[in-house]
């Protein structure tokens, strides 16, 4: 009986020790699970910070895009990067399609070098008046992009002396160049359709009429110029001489108005007609 007994307590007691067994893998395992999953969420959490970064990296490059863009002064032609104005002022169009240049607006260059795109559309022409009195602009640099030169663009522009005008322009207003008395260069751009330069002055090749001269203008005599218009050298003060030769027939208004400086003129018999305050 006490052997019977002793069989009993001692199967008891390796249950006892089995079940304890099972209890602490169970708990061992559930740890161990426990630190897996910690790990496995830190993971995740550090490569979710590392995708961050590169957004944030992804939204600086974008910010260098718009830095790099026309208001900043890039623009991009003939595959090389040119530097151009930072601050002028613009006016779309109507049509909502191209941009001109308004004015000087905020810029300090004295060199004026106008981009041909800005804000991702293109500057088509030089409004009115939009360097009017700008007797700091030594220089002038127009894009082919541009076709229309307003009427009094660089009207009183004292200190600019050269001018070159690109085979795109194919307009350009009554006494665009009118006061600016530094200026002794005109030159249009081989292949322009509606104008060309001679002897430093403009002429529209259509109409045969000089259009602006400077100082240093010699009309030519091979009977490509006709007539002298509006505006053509007002305010030209440094012009002291002038030879008009007998191909012209027609002088317009305000041609010479304020050549204070001009001492001589020769008037061909061909003129048939002088306008208004012509030699004012």
């Amino acid at each position: 009986m006490k052997q019977k007994l002793w069989v009993v307590v001692l199967s008891a007691a390796m249950l006892a020790a089995c079940a304890f067994g099972f209890a602490a893998c169970d708990e061992g395992g559930s740890e161990n699970g426990g630190q897996n999953g910690n790990n496995t969420e830190q993971g995740g959490t550090e490569q979710g910070g590392s995708e961050q970064g590169g957004t944030e990296q992804g939204g600086s490059e974008q910010g260098g895009t718009e830095q790099g863009g026309s208001e900043q002064g890039g623009t991009e032609q003939g595959g090389s990067e040119i530097v151009t104005t930072v601050g002028l002022s613009y006016k779309i169009n109507d049509d909502g399609t191209a941009y001109a240049v308004a004015g000087i607006g905020t810029a300090t260059d004295t060199d004026i070098v106008i981009p041909s795109t800005y804000n991702g559309l293109p500057v088509t022409s030089i409004g009115e008046a939009a360097f009017q009195n700008c007797d700091g602009l030594t220089e002038i640099t127009i894009p082919d992009s541009v076709t229309g030169i307003g009427s009094y663009a660089f009207q009183n522009c004292d200190g600019l002396t050269e001018i070159t005008i690109p085979d795109s322009v194919t307009s350009i207003g009554d006494g665009a160049f009118f006061g600016c008395s530094g200026l002794k260069s005109i030159t249009v751009e081989a292949g322009n359709s509606v104008y060309h330069s001679s002897g430093n002055c403009l002429i529209q090749t259509g109409s045969k009429t000089l259009i602006a001269g400077c100082k240093n203008s010699v009309i030519p005599t091979d009977s490509s110029v006709t007539g002298i218009g509006n505006d053509a050298f007002s305010g030209c003060s440094g012009l002291t001489s002038i030879t008009i030769p007998d191909s012209v027939t027609g002088i317009g208004e305000w041609a010479f108005f304020e050549c204070s400086g001009l001492t001589s003129i020769t008037l061909p018999d061909s003129v048939t007609s002088i306008g208004e305050c012509a030699f004012a």
